[in-house]
C-alpha cells in the first residue's frame, strides 16, 4: 500500500572480515547515512525498494543463501556499475 510520502526501504549487506561473514540489514536510511554495528564492516551490496514487503522478502532471500552463494550474488548484482540500487526515490 502506498502512502502520500515516498519512502525507500533499503536492504544492505555488510561483509565482516573478522567473522568471514555477511550481515544483512533493512533500513529507511539512505546509503550515505547507513552504518553497520562495527567499524570493520564493509558495505558490499545495497538495493532499494518502494514497498516494505518487497524489501523484507529480499532480505529473507539473502539471509537464506550460503556465504558462497551470497558472494556470487553480490558480484553479479554489483557488476561493473558498483553497488546496485533499484529505488526510484534515489
Amino acid at each position: 500500500m502506498r502512502t502520500g510520502i515516498e519512502t525507500c526501504f533499503w536492504v544492505y549487506l555488510f561483509y565482516r572480515p573478522s567473522a568471514d561473514a555477511y550481515v544483512c540489514c533493512l533500513s529507511v536510511l539512505p546509503p550515505e547515512e547507513v552504518r553497520s554495528g562495527q567499524a570493520e564492516d564493509e558495505l558490499v551490496y545495497r538495493s532499494g525498494f518502494g514497498e516494505m514487503d518487497e524489501a523484507l522478502g529480499h532480505k529473507l532471500f539473502l539471509e537464506h543463501l550460503s556465504s558462497a552463494s551470497l558472494k556470487h550474488y553480490i558480484q553479479r548484482s554489483n557488476g561493473a556499475q558498483g553497488l546496485g540500487s533499484r529505488c526510484a526515490a534515489e
